[in-house]
């Protein structure tokens, strides 16, 4: 049996992956589960990436998405990607209606297409920050942002202009 109510736990090489178990995300208890189990999973985990499938759910309730901007906003603070897959059409008509759909999340018809596409990350290079292309934007995310020692600040310098001289 799954340690995870809502989700099965799952990696691929660097990516986690976590795979909705319900076909219906409607209850306001169930919202509640998913989003105290998404947050756990980031704090207990730690990805360096995470999928999300929402295979099965044919039925959801919006709310779900506040629990998914909840979770990127931490992962976004860490530097971890965060993509979504395998949506029905209406559940994916939500986040387009709402204008989510790449430009917040970037949702991807299968799984292997998401985890693939976690190859555009362009983080991992640098010491001091994280880089993501996010459609024709690049987002950095300071690995400590504390810097404040004059030799860190120099080396940051020089990973900023390697990045810039590259794109």
């Amino acid at each position: 049996m799954s340690e995870y109510q809502h989700f099965e736990l799952a990696k691929r090489g660097d990516v986690t992956v976590l795979r909705f178990i319900e076909q219906r995300l409607t209850s306001n208890k169930v919202v509640f589960e998913v989003d105290e189990e998404l947050d756990r999973i980031v704090r207990e985990h730690r990805p360096a990436k995470l999928l999300i499938s929402f295979a099965p759910v044919q039925r959801s309730s919006t709310a779900i998405i506040n629990s998914l901007l909840r979770v990127l906003r931490k992962l976004d603070r860490s530097g971890c990607p965060l993509k979504l897959c395998e949506m029905h059409d209406n559940i994916r008509g939500e986040f387009e209606m709402l204008q989510l759909d790449g430009n917040v999340f970037q949702i991807h018809s299968t799984e292997a297409e998401a985890i693939e596409a976690f190859g555009d990350a362009l983080g991992d290079k640098y010491r001091h920050f994280k880089i993501q292309k996010r459609g024709e934007v690049f987002v950095m995310h300071l690995l400590d942002p504390r810097i404040f020692d004059n030799l860190t600040i120099y080396e940051l310098d020089d990973e900023l202009q390697d990045f810039t001289d590259q794109y």
